[in-house]
């Protein structure tokens, strides 16, 4: 039996095999990092999202009810959700008066946070109310 006949791979094609097996397995494990940062980040958007339409229902109702009083009025909160610090930011501005004797009040929402990078969502509403 000649060395030309014998069976089975040479070092250079398993090492081949061994490279492109490397980078396939590196492009997957690149993508499912991407994935979880995405997911991580759309979650974050989400809970944002919550805390900003929570804030504008809670001035929209106060407007509505005219306990604000006419002018213009603003503050601030955090809050924690699943190790996240979210800071909102609003503004309640206007009041002023209609024709018909209505009023309409301009809101302003930005929350804030850092995982993943800085983000700023932010929300605006116009309520009309007697």
């Amino acid at each position: 039996m000649s060395f030309a006949e014998t069976r089975g791979f040479t070092l250079v094609e398993v090492l081949v095999a061994m490279v492109v097996l490397s980078v396939g397995v590196l492009a997957w494990t690149v993508t499912q990092n991407s994935n979880v940062r995405s997911r991580a980040i759309s979650t974050n958007l989400t809970a944002a999202t919550d805390l900003a339409q929570s804030v504008v229902e809670n001035l929209t109702l106060n407007a509505m009810q005219r306990s604000i009083a006419d002018g213009d009025a603003n503050g601030t909160s955090s809050e924690t959700v699943d190790s996240v610090t979210y800071t909102s930011l609003w503004s309640l501005t206007g009041g002023d008066l209609l024709t018909g004797g209505g009023r309409v009040w301009k809101i302003d929402v930005s929350v804030s946070w850092t995982k993943w990078g800085a983000h700023t969502l932010t929300l605006q509403k116009v309520v009309t109310g007697r």
